[in-house]
């Protein structure tokens, strides 16, 4: 990679870590004080509202999730005509979707308490809450193509810089409803509409200021680029539905086959496991720009360099998170969750981990589908999958005793044989390269999470003899994590990897 690459992979990286920890300062503050103001079932409602978005981007995943791979492409050989034809294409596309959603999205809202399970004291504050999540979403998908100006020009940063704008918006209206109105979930959703109303405004003005030849114009519409984008990215969709199947609907089976107490636990269960996802998408995504651009090239062997890089890169963090969360996980719940049934959250949370040890080095080659046009195949695996998962979780829940254990269980069970065995496989065959290429890096990254997992457990014996508190914990997971740090370093890493890695270290601390 030349320097400038170099240069733009290193700062992209820091910016998105700032603006992952952002969110994770926000969820660990949130989270408790509803929990303890409100009710673990209110905050199941957050995030059963947030799931069903997810549900809705299925019809809109098919447009948005490739139209960055044809613009790039268009911009990179030279045809600026064709690419505002996809980007205007895909713009007003949404704008026609938005409003469909918001006219379907009344009604659902207006009858939720006949839908799901909702105590009485919640119906008022959960409806406006839905409300306001769905005109969040549909600003997001009016709005989100605009993101493609640092996409194609490789500036992420400059798009998570304004990302981390917006939170600390979100974090000072939090604070201002919180601190002189009673606790309420609605708060919520203003504070996160305010946040993304402000980051789409910031996204259009950047998108105009990098001026890559990108402009809104209503005659660049064209309908046959969105059949072409639809039918390409239809798989994508197929993909999202596997995914709603596969964990997507536990907040739902558990609020109508259990009861809204399991649906609260399993929800402040998933918060710290879901934040880490969102570490291996975020860290995922940085790389795209420059798989893409290879790839472009078509220069199979840098594409292949790029995503080894990656999973090392995103193994070397996640990994050391993981292992500090099995560890560490039910002393963070009895300081964080102390009115919660503790032992059944840490129990939902680990297990909930499991398939994330294994997508922690192989979700970086999710993208060579997308990269290689290669969905059709992978989103009818996916699909299968998915179905899989949902029918054994729903009949273990209906005849027999395991409840919300099978809900948040089997998805993640399986997802870790999938990810272990087809992903890297296909992977391969997608890019024409040996089907090995990818099993040294997943091997060695095996090896050193059950190191680091020793080792930390090792460890945590030895400070056993520290009070449970947060000054305690906190430098626990300092010790622990500084030494598995080094571990990690010199196992997963090779040496000019620790080299390249060392190097971002210096330059960015200038010495």
């Amino acid at each position: 990679m030349d320097d400038s690459r170099n240069k733009q992979l290193s700062v992209n990286l820091i910016a998105i870590i700032v603006q992952v920890a952002l969110n994770y300062a926000i969820s660990f503050f949130l989270t408790p004080y509803i929990v303890n103001n409100v009710g673990s079932e209110a905050h199941g409602f957050i995030t059963l509202g947030n799931n069903l978005i997810n549900y809705i981007t299925i019809f809109t995943t098919a447009l948005n999730s490739v139209v960055g791979r044809y613009v790039t492409i268009s911009i990179h050989k030279g045809n600026k005509k064709q690419a505002n034809e996809y980007f205007n294409s895909v713009l007003w596309a949404n704008v026609l979707l938005a409003i469909i959603i918001v006219a379907g999205s009344a009604f659902v809202i207006n009858y939720l308490e006949y839908f799901f399970t909702v105590p009485s004291y919640l119906v008022r504050d959960v409806k406006i809450l839905f409300s306001l999540i769905v005109f969040n979403f549909v600003i997001t998908i009016i709005c989100n193509v605009f993101t493609i100006a640092t996409f194609i020009t490789n500036k992420l940063y400059i798009s998570n810089i304004g990302n981390s704008i917006g939170i600390c918006i979100k974090v000072i209206v939090l604070l201002i409803l919180y601190g002189n109105y009673n606790a309420t979930i609605i708060f919520v959703g203003v504070a996160s509409l305010l946040n993304t109303f402000f980051v789409s405004i910031y996204n259009i003005v950047v998108n105009k200021k990098l001026n890559i030849g990108i402009n809104i114009r209503l005659w660049s519409f064209s309908f046959a680029k969105i059949k072409e984008l639809f039918f390409s990215g239809i798989w994508n969709s197929v993909t999202k539905l596997s995914q709603v199947l596969t964990d997507g609907l536990d907040m739902i089976m558990s609020n109508l086959f259990i009861n809204v107490q399991a649906m609260g636990c399993l929800s402040v269960a998933y918060t710290v496991p879901s934040m880490i996802a969102n570490v291996i998408g975020s860290i995922t995504n940085i790389f795209a720009p420059q798989q893409t651009y290879y790839y472009a090239k078509e220069d199979t062997s840098e594409v292949v360099g790029q995503i080894k890089l990656n999973m090392k890169i995103m193994g070397f963090f996640v990994n050391i998170i993981l292992v500090g969360f099995i560890i560490y996980g039910k002393e963070f719940f009895i300081l964080w969750t102390p009115t919660q049934d503790i032992q059944l959250i840490y129990e939902l949370a680990v297990i909930s981990c499991c398939s994330m040890v294994i997508t922690g080095v192989t979700s970086a080659l999710n993208n060579v589908f997308l990269l290689t046009n290669h969905l059709k195949e992978n989103s009818m695996v996916c699909i299968l999958i998915g179905v899989f998962d949902c029918a054994v979780a729903f009949l273990l829940v209906r005849y027999t005793g395991a409840g919300v254990y099978a809900i948040a269980g089997v998805s993640k069970i399986v997802g870790a044989i999938v990810n272990i065995t087809y992903i890297p496989l296909f992977a391969s065959k997608c890019l024409n390269v040996s089907y090995k290429t990818f099993y040294p890096v997943i091997c060695k990254y095996i090896f050193s999470t059950l190191v680091l997992l020793i080792v930390m457990g090792i460890l945590h014996l030895v400070l056993c003899f520290m009070p449970i508190s947060w000054v305690s914990l906190i430098v626990k997971i300092i010790i622990n994590g500084g030494i598995v740090s080094i571990i990690n370093y010199h196992i997963l890493l090779n040496k000019n990897e620790r080299v390249y890695l060392k190097n971002i270290v210096l330059k960015k601390l200038k010495l």
